[in-house]
């Protein structure tokens, strides 16, 4: 019923999603490997930059195949909460360790995080409910519309 195929004005914004995931990926694995911080610090960019390089391959998919699907899209987007509660985690841990007034900003910071990608999450499978409403009530109308035409017919 509804068509998956890539719209232009979508291709842009996965384009432009691809470019900041690689960069954001490059950026967060620099800082992982090369930058003089502790271990938690290193877990969270290590962590940020593979969330990043999935991202990118997830784009990079959508790009090749120029089709979106929503059902995929929902399962995969799953794992940015995952990756948001493992540097949430990551955070508190650095918190209890090292109490400080800025590793519980940090701490707080995660978890806002957290909820709003879990928002935002409740928001898609909302939108995606609008849509397989209306998609089935296309059907239901379809439907009596060939029911009353084989009345007509027969």
């Amino acid at each position: 019923m509804s068509d998956n195929v890539l719209k232009p004005r979508y291709r842009k914004w996965w384009i432009i999603s691809l470019i900041a995931s690689i960069l954001f990926a490059v950026g967060g694995t620099f800082l992982a490997i090369f930058a003089d911080i502790d271990l938690s610090l290193r877990a969270i960019w290590g962590t940020y930059a593979m969330a990043n390089t999935l991202w990118a391959a997830y784009s990079f998919r959508i790009l090749r195949s120029n089709r979106f699907d929503r059902r995929q899209y929902g399962r995969f987007v799953m794992m940015i909460p995952a990756a948001c509660l493992a540097i949430a985690i990551v955070l508190f841990c650095r918190a209890v360790t090292s109490p400080s007034n800025e590793n519980l900003v940090w701490f707080v910071f995660g978890v806002m995080c957290l909820l709003l990608d879990l928002a935002m999450i409740l928001y898609g499978r909302i939108v995606g409910a609008e849509w397989a409403a209306r998609e089935n009530a296309l059907r239901v109308e379809l439907l009596m519309i060939d029911i009353r035409d084989r009345g007509k017919t027969g």
